[in-house]
């Protein structure tokens, strides 16, 4: 009985469904547990100087191939740096910097689980492991299946899986330019 509750507690959650859809950009925004995460996300990825120069180093030789201009890589940077790519987001600029907007233009989950956005920060917020993932709200944009890890219950097979998000972006998002690897998958 308590294996049953719990799959059923986990399908509804203070009376709101768990549906395998991602949530809107409207509700990414206004989301306390969103922001709480990714500020988390951030200091953990921004505790290692490495990764730190790292960050710098990719947008310095590489960000013309995600959307950055060289002349707005140090804006980038330091707005990873600062937060201020989370705080923009939360007030509803999707956006790298300043003057520097996606450039597919995509927002809510397709933006923080877009290729761009993982290669920039060099982690896949839609993968279980070092943090909680972004899974149980961006299901689709994280190519949720039937069973995976912190997906949604309700999520089906991909196969039968709906191919773009109530936002209206594409949550089948094309890979970077220079690689030919398919969905993502979860780690074995």
């Amino acid at each position: 009985k308590s294996l049953r509750a719990s799959m059923e507690a986990q399908k509804t959650l203070g009376g709101r469904s768990l549906k395998c859809e991602d949530m809107s950009a409207a509700a990414f925004q206004k989301s306390k547990w969103l922001h709480q995460y990714l500020n988390q996300a951030f200091d953990a990825l921004l505790s290692n100087v490495n990764t730190i120069m790292g960050f710098r180093t990719l947008l310095k030789k590489s960000g013309n191939q995600f959307g950055v201009p060289l002349n707005k890589t140090d804006d980038v940077f330091w707005g990873i740096v600062t937060q201020k790519l989370v705080e923009d987001t939360f007030r509803g600029q999707w956006r790298f910097a300043p003057g520097v907007p996606h450039p597919r233009g995509l927002t809510g989950c397709d933006f923080w689980t877009s290729w761009e956005v993982t290669v920039m920060l060099g982690v896949d917020l839609c993968l279980v492991g070092h943090f909680r993932s972004l899974r149980s709200h961006c299901p689709v944009a994280c190519f949720c299946n039937k069973g995976m890890q912190e997906c949604p219950l309700t999520c089906a097979d991909t196969s039968s899986a709906s191919t773009s998000s109530p936002a209206g972006g594409s949550a089948r998002q094309p890979r970077p330019p220079w690689t030919r690897e398919g969905p993502r998958r979860s780690p074995p």
